[in-house]
């Protein structure tokens, strides 16, 4: 099962916010569904803006770059450390957050069933 973990918060251009973090097994998988969702840009820039990254650490406060071949912790943490895909969106009005959290859910969710599927 997977559990996501998000936050809601707003601010003045894009008054509403989302975020969402997704654990993974491992940063190489977390890196892949990275790649594979961000292929697919936002139909309407205009009205919504999306992140994707990889955090690890405790709670995914930790930022990670590079590839699944080269990849380094760029903050925090230390010990054992846990792995999120995180997703953050940035909207102008609440239709359109929605339908692209939901889009969005979507597609991870087919992108981390594949993935299962071949591991």
């Amino acid at each position: 099962t997977t559990c996501v973990k998000h936050t809601y918060m707003s601010s003045s251009h894009f008054p509403y916010n989302f975020t969402l973090q997704i654990p993974q097994q491992s940063i190489s998988t977390a890196n892949l569904l990275k790649d594979v969702l961000e292929v697919d840009a936002e139909l309407r820039p205009a009205l919504i803006q999306r992140n994707i990254e990889v955090v690890v650490g405790d709670g995914g406060n930790s930022k990670v770059e590079g590839d699944s071949t080269g990849l380094k912790e760029v903050e925090g943490g230390d010990g054992a450390k846990e792995v999120f895909l995180k997703a953050s969106f940035r909207s102008s009005d609440l239709r359109s957050l929605r339908a692209s959290v939901g889009s969005f859910l979507e597609h991870a969710k087919l992108c981390a069933a594949t993935v299962e599927r071949f591991q």
